[in-house]
C-alpha cells in the first residue's frame, strides 16, 4: 500500500500526524499520499466528504488505498460522520477504506462499514506500514523460496546433466568394444569355419587319393591281376581272343608274351 488517497483537511493536526508517521519509517518505505480536502466537522461534512468518495472511485486505480482521517473531538464534532450516504459511499468504493476518526472510545457508521477502523490516524499510518511489513516480509518468503527451490532444481538438473555427460562419455565405448568382440567373434567364426572347410576338402582329397591309389593298374597288378594285351589293346575278355593269337601279359613284376591254345 504505496498510493493513498487521503480524506482530511489539509490543517488538521490528525492528518499531519498521519503523514509524519507513515513517511518516517525506517525501513525507507515510499508513499505517494493524495489529499482530497473537505470539512471535518459542521453541515458541510456530509456533502463534502461524500462527494471526494465519488471523486476517489472514479480514479480508484491510482490508489491501492483510500483513508478518512480526523483528530479528537466532541461526540458533535464526530456526528458528521454519522451519516447514511458517507456509509453507502464508503461500502461502495472499490478500494478498501480505512478510517482513523476521534479518539479510541469513538464509533461512527463510518467506522462501522470501513474495511479496517482504527482509533487514531497515527494507528491508520502504524496499520498500512505493518502491511507494508508483513508485505514484504512475504515477498522475501517468497524470494527465498524460489531461490532454494531454483537452485534445487538447477543442482538437480546439473546432476542429472553430469550423469547424461558421463553416460555419453562412455557408452560409445562400451559400444566401440561391444563392436570389436563382436567383430572378433565373427573374425574367429570366420577362421574356424575356413579351417573346418579346409580340413573337411582335404580329407575328401585324401580320400580321393586313396582311392585313385587304389583303381592305380600298377595297384592291382600287385595284388596278383595282370593284364592281357593283344594288338597293343587291353583285352577284357575271352570272346576277343582266337585259337593261336599271340598276346602280350602284364604282371606286377614283368611282361610274358604267349600263344592262345
Amino acid at each position: 500500500l504505496q498510493n493513498i488517497a487521503v480524506i482530511s483537511a489539509e490543517t488538521a493536526a490528525g492528518y499531519q500526524d498521519f503523514k509524519e508517521q507513515l513517511t518516517n519509517n525506517l525501513q525507507g518505505y515510499a508513499y505517494k499520499i493524495d489529499l482530497y480536502p473537505a470539512a471535518l466537522q459542521g453541515r458541510n461534512v456530509e456533502g463534502e466528504v461524500t462527494a471526494q468518495l465519488k471523486q476517489i472511485s472514479k480514479n480508484s486505480t491510482n490508489y491501492e488505498c483510500l483513508v478518512i482521517i480526523r483528530g479528537g473531538g466532541s461526540k458533535l464534532d464526530l456526528s458528521g460522520f454519522d451519516s447514511y450516504l458517507i456509509g453507502k459511499a464508503i461500502s461502495e468504493s472499490p478500494i478498501p477504506v480505512f478510517t482513523g476518526i476521534g479518539h479510541e472510545i469513538d464509533d461512527t457508521i463510518a467506522d462501522a462499514v470501513s474495511h479496517s477502523s482504527l482509533k487514531t490516524p497515527t494507528a491508520v499510518a502504524d496499520f498500512i506500514h505493518e502491511h507494508n511489513l508483513i508485505f514484504e516480509s512475504d515477498l522475501i518468503d517468497s524470494y527465498r523460496t524460489i531461490k532454494e527451490k531454483a537452485n534445487s532444481i538447477v543442482a538437480e538438473s546439473s546432476e542429472t546433466i553430469m550423469r547424461y555427460k558421463q553416460w555419453l562419455t562412455i557408452r560409445p565405448i562400451d559400444l566401440i568394444e561391444s563392436q570389436i568382440n563382436e567383430l572378433k567373434h565373427k573374425e574367429n567364426y570366420l577362421l574356424q569355419n575356413a579351417i573346418n572347410s579346409l580340413t573337411q576338402k582335404e580329407n575328401l582329397l585324401k580320400s580321393y587319393e586313396l582311392l585313385m591309389d587304389s583303381l592305380n593298374p600298377k595297384n592291382i597288378l600287385k595284388k596278383g591281376f595282370a593284364i592281357i594285351y593283344k594288338d597293343g589293346d587291353i583285352t577284357t575278355s575271352a570272346k576277343d581272343l582266337k585259337k593261336e593269337d599271340v598276346v602280350n601279359i602284364e604282371l606286377n613284376d614283368g611282361k610274358i608274351k604267349t600263344k592262345v591254345l
